[in-house]
C-alpha cells in the first residue's frame, strides 16, 4: 500500500496534458541515475485507445507529434471465443528517446492504456493489419490514419516493391504505354499501390522505360513508312 502511494505521488508531480503534448515532452523529470541503471527510454511507443473513452479532440492533442493509428480492431477474438472490446492500436515516434513517465502523461490525456516501448516498428505497423497472422481478423490498410509518418514505409517490403515494379513494367509493355501521365492516371484510379510506389522514388526508372518504348515505336513507324515509299 505504501509503495502504491509513493508511485501515485510521483505521477501527480508531472504536469497534466491539458493543451499541448510538447510541453510534457519538454518536461524533465528530476531523478537520480547511475551509469549502471538500465535505460528504459525509447523513440517508439505504443498503447491502446477505446472509441468510448478517447477524447473528441485527440488528434489536436497529438498535433505536434508523429503517429500512426491502426484500423478499429472490432473483430479480435478472446481465447474463450468472445469478441474483444473494440480498440485502436497507436504508435508514437520521436526523433529522440522519451521516458515512460513522459509518454504516460500523453496516454492519460487520451484515457488510453499504459504505454509500452517498441523494439520492432515495422512489425508493429504490420500487426495493425494482422498481415503476418492470417488466422486473425484482417483489417484494411485504407483504414489506417497517420500524421507525419507514411505507413507504407513499414508495410511494403523490398520484395513487395520489386514485384510491384515488375507488374507495372509488364503493364507498360502489354498496353504499349507511351506517356507517363497515362500510367499515372491509371494507377491513381485503379492501382493505388502502384501510384504510391511511383510517387516514392521509382518515377525516373519507369519514365525511362516509357520513353524507350515510345522511341522504339517511332522508329518502327519510320521503318514502315520507308518501306511503303519504296513500293
Amino acid at each position: 500500500m505504501k509503495n502504491e502511494k509513493k508511485r501515485d505521488s510521483a505521477l501527480t508531480e508531472l504536469p497534466l496534458c491539458s493543451s499541448s503534448c510538447t510541453e510534457i515532452l519538454n518536461h524533465e523529470v528530476s531523478k537520480k541515475t547511475t551509469t549502471t541503471q538500465k535505460d528504459n527510454r525509447s523513440r517508439i511507443w505504443t498503447f491502446l485507445c477505446y472509441p468510448d473513452s478517447i477524447p473528441t479532440d485527440w488528434e489536436e492533442k497529438l498535433s505536434t507529434l508523429q503517429w500512426i493509428r491502426s484500423p478499429l480492431h472490432d473483430r479480435d477474438i478472446q481465447p474463450d471465443d468472445s469478441i474483444k472490446k473494440a480498440h485502436w492500436h497507436m504508435l508514437l515516434a520521436f526523433p529522440g528517446k522519451k521516458s515512460y513517465n513522459q509518454i504516460l502523461e500523453i496516454t492519460k490525456s487520451l484515457n488510453a492504456t499504459i504505454p509500452q516501448n517498441v523494439k520492432n516498428q515495422k512489425g508493429l505497423v504490420r500487426y495493425f493489419l494482422h498481415l503476418d497472422d492470417p488466422q486473425k481478423a484482417q483489417y484494411k490498410k485504407s483504414d489506417i490514419v497517420s500524421h507525419g509518418l507514411n505507413p507504407d514505409d513499414f508495410l511494403v517490403t523490398q520484395t513487395d516493391k520489386k514485384l510491384l515494379v515488375r507488374e507495372i513494367v509488364e503493364y507498360i509493355r502489354v498496353n504499349e504505354i507511351t506517356e507517363m501521365k497515362d500510367l499515372a492516371f491509371y494507377a491513381l484510379s485503379e492501382k493505388p499501390e502502384w501510384f504510391d510506389l511511383m510517387s516514392s522514388g521509382y518515377t525516373m526508372f519507369l519514365n525511362s522505360i516509357i520513353s524507350s518504348f515510345r522511341h522504339s515505336k517511332k522508329e518502327q513507324k519510320a521503318d514502315i513508312s520507308s518501306i511503303i515509299k519504296q513500293l
